[in-house]
């Protein structure tokens, strides 16, 4: 699972040629093996118009959340802010920038201030 992943990371990366659908492959076949890093470099290669699946990318953010990744959860956090792959949830999408920002995410702290904004308006 780790030389996949490396594998697609290199193809994302331009390491090797550039090529997002090979990085895909290449992560996916590492995620199946439970490589949670590699759920990750999905949900955020699923946001790329040139692979874009908002459904994988909510599926993929889920697992490596679930298995710890603070990367993961900040995705996830996003996906469900905006209801890209599932159905919007402003509350979840909140609790989870927060635990993101606590796992050393800082740059959650701007859509944890945006949602502290929009309840102060209701």
């Amino acid at each position: 699972a780790t030389a996949q992943y490396v594998l697609g990371f290199m193809y994302k990366s331009g390491h090797v040629t550039r090529d997002l659908p090979l990085a895909v492959e290449y992560f996916e076949k590492a995620k199946a093996q439970g490589n949670s890093f590699s759920a990750m470099e999905l949900a955020s290669l699923y946001q790329q118009p040139e692979v874009q699946n908002y459904q994988r990318a909510y599926e993929c953010a889920l697992m490596a959340a679930e298995h710890g990744v603070a990367e993961g959860e900040f995705l996830l956090a996003n996906l469900l802010f905006l209801g890209r792959g599932c159905e919007p949830d402003v509350n979840k999408a909140y609790e989870l920038f927060k635990k993101a920002y606590a796992h050393g995410i800082h740059y959650a702290s701007v859509m944890i201030a945006r949602i502290d904004k929009l309840k102060a308006e209701k």
